[in-house]
Parts: C-alpha cells; structure tokens; sequence
C-alpha cells in the first residue's frame, strides 16, 4: 500500500536506529542508522544477519531476552555489547497479523536503562505510597468501628441510667405525702421515660442515628398506658412507619408525652369514660403529628385565657413545627414537622 510505502521511506532515513528482528536473532528490517550503528550493508532477504555476534551486557541469552521483549506491550531496556561497542536499546513485541511470526522493534535509546531505572523507582515510590494509605484507612476504619461501639455503649448506659431515674421518681411519686409534690413527680417520670423510650430503641437497633417513629411512638404509649392511664381511659396509637434523626425523635417524643399526660390530667374530670388517640402521618415534606381527645376541653386559667402548654410550644419550636390546637368536642393538637 502506498501509505506503507511512505512509512517506510520516512522510516529509512530517520536519525534514529530501528530494526526488526525474529526471536532468533534474524534481523529482518533496519534502516540506516541501525545498518550503520551494527556496521553492516544492505541487507539481502533470503540471507538476513544474525545478532549471533552480539551479547546482553548482563550476560543474560539474547534468545532470552528477545522473547521476553516479544511477548511486553512496554519497552524493555536492551544493552548490547560486541567488543568495545555497546548499544543502548529499548525493544518490545510487534503486533503481527495472522499466521505472521512473533517479531522483535528495537529502537536506539541512549538513556533506556536509565529511564527503565527511573520507571522502576517512580513504581516502588507508588507502591510505598499505596501501602500507607492502606495502612491508613485501616487505622482510620478501626477508629470509626471503635467509635460505633463507643457510641453504641453511650446509648446503652443512658438508656439503663434514664430507666432507673424514671423508676426512683415514680417511687418518690407514690410515697410524697402533698400531692401537687406526687404530680410533679410523675410528670418529671413520664418526660424522662420518653427519652428513655428513644435509647432504648436505639440500643436495640445497634446505631445511634436513624430510628423508626413507629417503634418509639408505639413503645411510649404503651408505657403511658402501663404507668399512668386511668383505666377508664383508652388509649390509641395509629402511627405509620417513619425513619427520622434521633434530633427529630426525642422532640416527637416529648410532645407526644406531654399532650398525652395533659389529656389524662385535665381531659376527663368528672368522666366515666375517654379516649386519646395519637396518630403520624406521613405529608409532604414531611409528617403531621395528631394528639386528640374527647374530653372536655381546655379550661381557661384564673384569668379566663386558655392555657397553651409552654412544653408544648417550646418543643415545638425546637422541631421547627407548625402547630395548631382546636377545641372543640375535646381537644386537637395538630403539629406539622419536616424531616
């Protein structure tokens, strides 16, 4: 083809020593520089020279080396020495066609071994730099895993300390002579189980981070309903399955023990019957909590202004939440929070 034919014009006068040979030594291709750089002729086709008179430097068969370069898509370093004349080569396989044999490209590289030294060093250099940051993100990955335990064991203990807190105060609450002492007792019980709810299940999930409104909320009603909620009164919860930040969970749980423990204590006075129902549903953006009653309502203060929970409204505010609170045939707490 004539672009083959260019090639090897532009090929037989480059400054540069190249030539092709088999794995035998046979050299089948070398323009002028190499003819003149190995001391030879032209060369004749039907009787190719041999590099037979030339050795490696390393004293390594030519053969040898010849096939290794054969089989390397990468340079090697190749030092050929035939008395007092040495050649600094690089040689690598050349790609042949079907049924072709394998051949051998060597070009002249005064700095080949130099270069082959250099690449060697620069591939220690980023193995030893691979190694420490293995060595590192071990140490790094030990450290996370140490601080998941750590963490998880934080969970547990105050889990089990809130729980016996909670346990001492209902006990001071049941044996406190003044009643208003006995309330304020429980109440301080009730807000302490609530966050006690939130460890516990944590710590049964093994993390500290997301936890499931449903467990919590589901949980805390039934320990409302166990500790403090008269028999008369039916308690519900309705609450759809919702992962949130722990952040957002306690703040949850408090109001819902907090509007709970308000519709037990205020809700039902001179009722044979009542009924609390909280229910979470999920909304756009987020979830809408819904504490309601059927009881009497919200009596006003002395003053005549109906009573807004300031528990109420700070927890609220700490979920950054839009509340609402409609009485009317009981009483309504509507809290909107995003995620």
């Amino acid at each position: 083809m004539m672009s083959d034919r260019v090639a090897g014009l532009a090929l037989a006068d480059h400054p540069v020593p190249t030539l092709v040979t088999s794995l035998g030594g046979e050299i089948r291709y070398a323009n002028k520089a190499a003819l003149s750089a190995l001391g030879l002729g032209e060369l004749d086709p039907c009787h190719p020279p041999l590099l037979d008179e030339w050795a490696t430097l390393r004293g390594t068969d030519l053969g040898e080396m010849l096939a290794m370069a054969a089989a390397s898509s990468n340079w090697l370093p190749l030092r050929l020495q035939r008395g007092e004349d040495t050649l600094h080569l690089r040689a690598r396989g050349l790609p042949a066609g079907d049924g072709a044999r394998p051949a051998v490209l060597m070009t002249a590289a005064a700095n080949a071994t130099a270069d082959f030294r250099t690449h060697s060093q620069q591939i220690r250099k980023l193995n030893e730099q691979l190694a420490l940051h293995r060595r590192t993100e071990a140490k790094l990955k030990a450290s996370v895993e140490a601080s998941e335990i750590l963490k998880r064991e934080l969970v547990h203990r105050v889990k089990n300390n809130l729980s016996i807190m909670s346990a001492l105060l209902r006990t001071e609450a049941r044996s406190a002579q003044d009643g208003a002492i006995s309330a304020a007792l429980l109440e301080a019980s009730g807000r302490i189980m609530s966050i006690s709810v939130v460890h516990e299940i944590l710590d049964e999930a093994g993390h500290a981070d997301e936890i499931d409104l449903k467990t919590v909320l589901t949980l805390l009603v039934d320990r409302v309903r166990e500790s403090i909620c008269p028999a008369h009164v039916t308690l519900r919860a309705q609450v759809c399955p919702v992962s949130a930040n722990i952040n957002k969970a306690l703040p949850v749980a408090l109001l819902v023990n907090e509007l709970i423990t308000n519709a037990i204590k205020h809700a039902f006075e001179g009722r044979a019957a009542g009924r609390i129902d909280v229910t979470l549903r999920r909304r756009p953006g987020g979830c809408r909590l819904q504490v309601s009653d059927d009881g009497i309502g919200m009596l006003p203060d002395a003053h005549g202004v109906q009573r807004r929970p300031r528990i109420v409204t700070a927890l609220a505010d700490q979920l950054g939440a839009e509340r609402t609170c409609v009485v009317e045939g009981g009483t309504e707490w509507t809290i909107d929070f995003s995620l």
